[in-house]
């Protein structure tokens, strides 16, 4: 969560002192804006690997 605060939110406040609502807060707001919210349709999805 720390890395998520200062790296990918580029936060420069002190991560310590905020409450984990305020942060998921961010982090929702950080991935609506950027479009990361959004499934895409397109992905194909491996629920295992075979070998063989």
């Amino acid at each position: 969560m720390e890395y998520h605060w200062y790296s990918v939110l580029k936060r420069t406040s002190d991560f310590w002192s905020i409450t984990p609502k305020y942060f998921f807060k961010q982090l929702d707001a950080h991935n609506k804006y950027n479009g990361l919210d959004k499934q895409d349709s397109n992905k194909e999805r491996v629920n295992g690997t075979e070998w063989g």
